[in-house]
């Protein structure tokens, strides 16, 4: 997890492997660039563990709704990443 970042809209997320071969998730988020210091934005993240899967939902308690779109909703699975 990180961010600090504001190229690329301040978000982004990958997954890459380690020198033993392991599955790295990789997540930037960072807000404060957008109105009123980043409008309250905050991840959201459901570990899975039986179904190997990561959830990631971004939400605002400020404006009271979700973001939808794919850069702040989304699912990593099936990487083998409960091991």
């Amino acid at each position: 997890l990180s961010g600090h970042v504001v190229s690329n809209g301040g978000l982004g997320k990958l997954v890459s492997s380690s020198d033993a071969g392991t599955k790295v998730v990789q997540i930037l988020a960072n807000y404060q660039m957008l109105e009123n210091g980043g409008n309250g934005w905050l991840r959201l993240m459901k570990f899975i563990p039986a179904e190997d899967k990561i959830v990631v939902q971004t939400y605002s308690p400020y404006l009271e709704k979700y973001s939808e779109d794919p850069n702040n909703s989304f699912t990593f699975e099936g990487f083998g990443l409960f091991r």
